[in-house]
């Protein structure tokens, strides 16, 4: 996973000058959400694509496979989609290396190209790999790929600097609205930490930036990238979308407007989320890195220029500071917008956190900020297995929002579905209504001055068996079971079935039971 070498030395006299973040602790108005496991038999899942079939997604296994997943099912084909694991370089948990993307081409139900992105073994023993972006076709089979098929686009050599840096490598791979694929690529250095062969703000070295290219016009051969301390020069097939980048290990476009949501995880300090609404998504873009480190000057060790907060910058449209300690205080993992089918969520942007093994939310405001960024981990609590260390997130076919879970201390990694548990709202029964059918003091509703009554429910009308509520209620007062009871309540009206109510015990059949429906918590009974 992309946490990856951070400098020992602490900083702290520049931690102090960081302004505290706000994250809302409160849920989204009208959402009860959940996640809901999909599977926990995948091997360090790191991402998740959507395939042509709506049924069916693919989920990226850093080890060097992509394993089919049955939505309808949910159930890991027993082949393969694609094993590369000869191919690829990777050594354990917390390894940057690794298979990191992938992607469908955008006419992939009709072509069947898709494209991934990989560290591959180093040519020279003990190196720390070739970043490498490689196209795919499908075999005859939908939900297998061809091996034979591989033509390599691009491969970028690892910055020199007198030892192995295995880390820093991004990881997202995925097509813009303009058709073109586009590749965020980390500055390759992270032993130190610090990018202190300058490559990020370095115009002639491809380490640190945001690029896009269109992979029809590649030649055979791919495209060359010459190695050395700053790896380049960058081709003319390429062009640089931005530069400044640490690490941008999780990209992604909103599938409704276009907007580009950038999270590059940070030093020892400052994890951000850049935004440019889709006119800006354009050459000439500089996200501050190492200049900065979020939002705030790299006072340690800032480059030659531009200096900091110089108006040329790109500044994050969120950052956050670490918490726990400068090791793994953070390590932002870009997400969605969501554009599903829960209501409260819609528009939002949804991210997570490696290292605090958190989930967030929050609302680009159409200029430039991340507004009313909110904690959504004490709501998105799984039907099974537990939510650690979110590694990347996926949308399937109808715009659902998944997340890719795989544990830091190792073992099977998980996928979980956010979901909402709550009914879809509907209006209260209507208190004449209830009047109408006898509830009320005309038909001995209060034998004996009594003030206080038990609801009985039923899904037979003649209630031959019946659930009674374990809440006391009085006259004219809102009536609110209890949660666990209403899950219950809602059990009995299942595909749609009324449910029907009375006070607890009363025998009289002129008085027939009222239908409610299950989807509405509250209803009022008249009373004296």
């Amino acid at each position: 996973m992309p946490r990856f070498g951070r400098r020992a030395a602490s900083r702290a006299a520049a931690a102090a000058s960081i302004l505290a973040q706000t994250v809302l602790d409160s849920p989204y108005a009208g959402a009860t959400l959940a996640l809901k496991r999909v599977s926990n038999l995948l091997n360090h899942p790191v991402y998740m694509a959507s395939t042509a079939d709506s049924t069916l997604v693919a989920v990226v296994e850093q080890p060097g496979t992509i394993r089919i997943v049955n939505l309808a099912t949910n159930l890991v084909l027993a082949t393969p989609f694609l094993d590369i694991s000869n191919l690829v370089e990777f050594a354990t948990a917390g390894d940057g290396r690794g298979l990191l993307g992938l992607a469908f081409a955008p006419d992939h139900a009709i072509t069947g190209l898709f494209y991934v992105y990989y560290v591959a073994e180093d040519p020279v023993p003990g190196g720390p790999g070739v970043l490498t972006v490689a196209e795919y076709d499908l075999s005859s089979d939908p939900t297998v790929a061809d091996p034979a098929t591989a033509r390599v686009l691009l491969r970028i050599p690892k910055p020199v600097t007198g030892f192995p840096e295995t880390v820093h490598n991004g990881g997202t791979i995925t097509f813009g609205p303009d058709g073109l694929l586009y590749l965020g690529v980390g500055d390759g250095q992270g032993s130190n930490g610090s990018d202190s062969n300058n490559c990020s703000q370095n115009d002639a070295s491809i380490m640190g930036k945001l690029i896009r290219f269109d992979p029809a016009a590649v030649p055979p051969g791919g495209i060359p990238i010459p190695g050395g301390a700053c790896p380049g020069p960058i081709d003319s097939l390429i062009t640089v979308v931005g530069k400044g980048l640490r690490n941008p290990y999780r990209f992604s476009f909103d599938e409704a407007t276009g907007d580009l949501y950038v999270a590059d995880v940070g030093q020892d300090l400052v994890e951000e989320v850049d935004i440019l609404p889709a006119a800006s998504v354009a050459p000439g873009l500089n996200f501050g890195w190492r200049v900065m480190e979020g939002d705030i000057c790299n006072v340690a060790d800032p480059p030659p220029a531009p200096i900091c907060n110089d108006p040329s910058l790109t500044l994050p449209a969120y950052a956050y500071d670490h918490q726990g300690g400068f090791m793994c205080g953070g390590t932002v993992i870009g997400g969605f917008v969501y554009r599903g089918s829960i209501p409260a969520l819609k528009g939002k942007y949804l991210f997570g956190d490696y290292c605090r093994g958190a989930i967030f939310g929050g609302q680009f405001d159409g200029v430039d900020q991340l507004t009313a960024v909110t904690d959504l981990t004490s709501q998105l609590v799984p039907d099974a297995g537990a939510l650690d260390n979110p590694t990347g997130f996926g949308l399937d076919g109808a715009g659902e929002l998944y997340i890719v879970d795989s544990p830091a201390a190792g073992g099977m990694g998980e996928l979980f579905r956010i979901i909402s548990v709550e009914p879809e709202p509907i209006s209260p029964p209507d208190r004449d209504l209830i009047a109408r059918n006898g509830l009320i003091p005309g038909f001995g509703l209060y034998p004996g001055g009594q003030k206080y009554f038990q609801i009985e429910f039923s899904a037979d009308p003649l209630f031959t068996s019946s659930l009674v509520n374990d809440k006391k209620f009085k006259a004219d007062t809102l009536i609110y079971p209890k949660k666990k009871s209403w899950k219950k309540i809602q059990a009995l009206g299942a595909g749609g079935a009324p449910v029907y109510w009375r006070v607890n015990g009363r025998r009289d059949k002129k008085a027939p039971p009222v239908i409610v429906s299950t989807g509405t918590r509250s209803f009022t009974i008249a009373g004296n």
